[in-house]
């Protein structure tokens, strides 16, 4: 929602079988933060959120015919998020408990007109929802302003680990 990227490094530990191309796996995406823009009394402020991920559950998908499919469910935790003012990080919002209401589902899968080789890797897109934050402190309603809302996209390139 607050048209920024955020930078994703992890692993994906999968087990493929071969007979049917359906798979089950394990993801682990490490903690990252990125930089939005919040707008307050007509001047732009930045914003630094740390984030964190956690699996709901196992990721899933198929490998068939070179188009990899994904789905991946996770909270997605935001233990910190400040913002910078007159060259002080100020702390806005975030904490233990700061993450989504509910689960995002992420929805992946190769792009039309490439295609993914287990032992070559790949790329994988998709478009999902974030679902608003909660237990974010006192300006919770004002981050999920610029942090929450539909349309958000996501590219990786996944490379395997031999």
């Amino acid at each position: 929602a607050s048209d920024s990227s955020l930078p994703l490094n992890g692993t994906i530990d999968a087990v493929l079988n071969l007979a049917t191309g359906m798979y089950t796996a394990d993801l682990n995406i490490e903690p990252t933060s990125g930089s939005f823009q919040v707008l307050k009394l007509f001047k732009r402020l930045k914003a630094t959120a740390n984030v964190e991920f956690e699996p709901v559950d196992e990721t899933t998908g198929t490998l068939i015919d070179g188009t990899l499919t994904a789905k991946s469910t996770l909270y997605v935790n935001v233990p910190k998020v400040t913002v910078n003012l007159f060259g002080f990080k100020l702390p806005i919002g975030g904490g233990d408990e700061c993450r989504t209401v509910e689960p995002v589902t992420i929805n992946m899968q190769t792009p039309d007109g490439e295609t993914f080789a287990p032992l070559e890797g790949g790329n994988l897109t998709g478009t999902y929802a974030l679902p608003p934050l909660e237990h974010c402190g006192g300006l919770t309603d004002i981050l999920n302003l610029f942090l929450a809302g539909d349309g958000n996209t996501i590219d990786l390139a996944l490379t395997p680990n031999l």
